[in-house]
């Protein structure tokens, strides 16, 4: 390449704007930053299992060529020996270096979330710039300052934020567990929306109230690892399936007997049942429906536990409710 065309790259790179000054440091920007992290370590995971599958199956297969060439006559039988003991090397050596990898990224998981849960637990108001600071330094210490050098506006979970969790075509309401799993809400009676099943993964679950009547709510536990048996997620879940029901101005005894509940302040008790994708009906009348004797189990959710978070969401979205709450 000659100097002029490589100046030219250069000027490019640089007006493309791919770093950028850092802006002030603040919490909420560690916190994101922090995210971001966790969320490129969890790709590099799911990259090193799919390349860890890749070699196993190679070893596998040099392994059951090794069986068949043991009937090789004997003349040729100790170079076959050698052949095969350098091509197992290969695959094995792969496997080690894979596996020390994820071990090293697991690690630095643990670190990263042990950071972040005493950065969060800090008072904002009481924040001073030194510990942001010191935050800031345990960050790049872990080995993440290249995420700081990059415009926060280019980063994953911030591109993931602006509509995380909402496939295309989806018009109900998007929650967020604790944990960063996106909860889905339909519209009301709105069974045979062709959206949900669609985008439905095996990890994910369906919560309806056990008369159908209300959302059906869709956990995409999919989308995070690890979580797909969060009891956390699925409480939440559960409360938000009783939230949009008819059943949300009612509350249930262990005998399933119905009684007027009206009081906000007091726990509800609103049978709820949740399946998986194989249990809803894909065909037929009752297309789209979950089927109450092929569902995974009950739980009891309280839609006073998330009355104020769907408020804030239906406002924000100004979401036409059909189920509202009487003031």
């Amino acid at each position: 390449m000659s100097n002029s065309k490589a100046k030219n790259c250069r000027k490019m790179k640089a007006s493309n704007g791919v770093k950028t000054p850092l802006p002030p440091i603040s919490k909420r920007f560690l916190m994101d930053a922090m995210d971001e992290a966790k969320l490129r370590q969890e790709l590099i995971l799911d990259a090193l299992d799919k390349e860890r599958g890749k070699y196993e199956n190679i070893s596998k297969a040099q392994d059951q060529g090794a069986e068949e060439n043991s009937q090789i006559p004997s003349h040729t039988e100790e170079n076959q020996k050698n052949e095969n003991a350098d091509n197992n090397r290969s695959p094995q050596q792969k496997l080690d270096s894979i596996d020390g990898r994820r071990l090293e990224i697991l690690q630095k998981m643990d670190q990263l979330k042990i950071l972040k849960q005493k950065l969060s637990q800090q008072n904002d108001n009481a924040l001073a710039m030194e510990t942001l600071q010191s935050f800031k330094n345990d960050f790049v210490t872990l080995g993440f300052v290249s995420i700081l050098e990059h415009n926060p506006d280019t980063w994953k979970i911030r591109l993931q934020r602006k509509d995380y969790g909402r496939p295309d075509g989806f018009d109900g309401l998007v929650f967020y567990t604790a944990r960063g799993v996106p909860i889905l809400v339909g519209r009301p009676k709105a069974h045979k929306d062709e959206t949900l099943r669609r985008i439905a993964q095996g990890a994910d679950l369906w919560f309806q109230v056990e008369d159908y009547q209300g959302s059906r709510v869709l956990l995409r536990s999919s989308l995070q690892r690890g979580l797909k048996d969060s009891k956390e997620c699925k409480q939440m879940a559960a409360n938000l399936a009783a939230r949009f029901s008819d059943s949300c101005y009612y509350s249930f005894d262990d005998n399933h007997k119905k009684a007027q509940h009206t009081d906000r302040k007091t726990k509800q008790r609103i049978p709820i049942m949740y399946c998986d994708s194989r249990k809803v009906a894909k065909r037929g009348s009752g297309v789209g429906k979950m089927n109450h004797r092929k569902k995974l189990g009950r739980m009891y959710g309280d839609p006073n536990a998330v009355e104020d978070l769907t408020r804030k969401v239906m406002k924000r979205h100004d979401f036409e409710v059909y189920w509202c709450r009487k003031s």
